[in-house]
């Protein structure tokens, strides 16, 4: 029953925000497929861990590597911003996803073919890192490319989506092996891969690289240039891009009041929520859950 309910409300709001947005399809598929496998690759484990400790397990791990597995997706994530500040601007938002969803198929290919803990130790290096880069540039992109009155409602759905990628592992563990399931993830990616090719990279990304004629036809497919506020919205959009431009890095900028003010509230929001302990929860609360019913069984 539950695999029904997951299903139809997965369907039922990926059909009623298609129905909402129609202008702004791509970054809609954008965030329908590649936040849905983001939220498989996080919350994968769990399943996983749940069933290592079964002598037919197809994927039997000791507790140590059951600890590295769920250790192994957050470090490298944490290590994701340094190479998005090194891509981002220079290869463009839309080759970010595209490598995400290159390597999401890679992984669930090698999930699927091996059993070998070492494989998989470099499966949830890779997959923490293109669960960090898709969480910076998903959003990026999806603002770039959705006009000011939808952006909010644009990252709602986006956590949505997320949940709806997470809660899909669970129900998977429930109804399929674990080839199975890998069978499904490379199905699931693939079409995710397949989105990419509709992606339309953001006009400011490409302002940033001088490259005003296809900035101008990206933002015609995107908006309706014969409106006089669209107009404006470009040509203001213009002026911003030109102004960073001219700005160079500097530490005093960094130590200025108002951006060491939002600094500091930043870090105090992300340290409670990383302190939450969400990534062992994430990891290792199905099993904790399974023992409990053990025990009260005994």
């Amino acid at each position: 029953m539950s695999f029904q309910v997951s299903t139809i409300s997965y369907t039922c709001t990926l059909v009623l925000t298609i129905l909402i947005f129609k202008t702004t399809t791509n970054s809609l598929i954008l965030v329908c497929t590649v936040y849905s496998m983001l939220g498989i690759a996080r919350s994968w484990v769990a399943p996983i861990v749940n069933e290592a400790s079964n002598p037919n397990s197809e994927l039997p791990l000791t507790t140590k590597q059951c600890s590295w597995i769920a250790s192994l997706s957050p470090l490298s994530q944490s290590l994701s911003p340094f190479f998005f500040f090194l891509v981002v601007d220079k290869l463009g938002r839309n080759t970010v996803v595209i490598f995400n969803a290159f390597v999401s198929c890679g992984i669930w290919i090698g999930v699927y073919y091996s059993r070998d803990v070492f494989v998989h130790y470099v499966i949830r290096l890779f997959a923490g890192l293109c669960i960090g880069l898709q969480y910076m540039v998903a959003p990026i992109y999806v603002c770039e490319n959705c006009s000011p009155e939808f952006r909010g409602t644009f990252a709602a759905i986006v956590i949505l989506f997320r949940h709806c990628g997470q809660t899909l592992v669970y129900v998977f563990a429930t109804f399929f092996t674990y080839s199975s399931a890998a069978i499904v993830y490379i199905v699931l990616s693939f079409i995710a891969l397949l989105s990419t090719l509709l992606l339309v990279e953001p006009p400011q990304s490409l302002l940033m690289k001088n490259n005003m004629v296809k900035a101008k036809e990206n933002f015609t497919h995107l908006r309706d240039m014969t409106d006089a506020e669209t107009i404006d919205e470009f040509e203001a959009m213009k002026e911003n891009i030109q102004e960073e431009k001219r700005r160079t890095f500097s530490l005093a900028l960094c130590r200025s009041k108002e951006v060491t003010r939002s600094m500091r509230i930043i870090l105090i929001v992300f340290f409670f929520y990383t302190g939450s302990g969400w990534a062992v929860i994430t990891s290792f609360m199905t099993k904790l859950f399974s023992s409990s019913k053990s025990s009260d069984v005994r």
